[in-house]
């Protein structure tokens, strides 16, 4: 099955957060734009960021039973920008309690000042423990509450590093761009419901 073609965001980078549940790897995914043309040294300044909210904010809101295994940055500016991958200084969660399969997610619904799908992204958050559970379909409204000011947090972090968290929209109406457009997130909502994350495990 043929690739499909790069689509270029000027000075935006990928960052990826993987973790491991119970021998099972999963992501989070997050767009970022720099506030001048990315170089090693910027992709640096947004490792350090990122590596320092994962161990004061990310890692006390998922499993102790979840390791945190390393933060993947990479260029979107050209097909041939920079990428580097290192390990986290944090390796694992600190909630306690017992584990929930990976599968069920906290989501976080990301909005930016524009609507319509190309517009808004989620982000879904593993690593549940049962105390989490208000009920067999929801979380509760003190760990939904910690999980959005973890997510305000990582926006604080990046903003001091000179980079915005943004949405990556990569096609409109089911037809795939020739250039990307990155939005930034300007509201960030962690939702109650219990949602299923099966198709975005590795």
């Amino acid at each position: 099955m043929p690739s499909l073609p790069f689509i270029p965001f000027a000075n935006c980078a990928e960052v990826v957060i993987q973790l491991t549940q119970q021998a099972i790897p999963w992501i989070l995914t997050f767009g970022m734009e720099d506030s001048v043309p990315i170089t090693l040294a910027e992709l640096s300044l947004l490792f350090t960021a990122i590596d320092t909210w994962v161990t004061t904010d990310l890692s006390g809101q998922v499993s102790g039973n979840c390791s945190i295994d390393f933060i993947k940055l990479t260029d979107l500016t050209t097909v041939s920008g920079p990428t580097f991958q290192n390990p986290t200084t944090t390796n694992a969660g600190s909630l306690a309690g017992t584990v929930i399969p990976a599968q069920a997610a906290l989501v976080t619904s990301l909005y930016t000042n524009n609507r319509g799908r190309s517009f808004r992204g989620r982000s879904y958050l593993a690593g549940r423990v049962a105390g989490d559970q208000q009920t067999v379909t929801t979380w509760t409204a003190v760990r939904v509450a910690a999980v959005q000011a973890m997510y305000a947090n990582l926006v604080t972090a990046i903003n001091a590093a000179g980079w915005n968290l943004v949405v990556l929209s990569r096609q409109n109406a089911s037809v795939r761009r020739t250039v990307g457009v990155a939005t930034t997130v300007r509201t960030i909502v962690s939702k109650v419901p219990i949602a299923t994350q099966r198709r975005r495990l590795l």
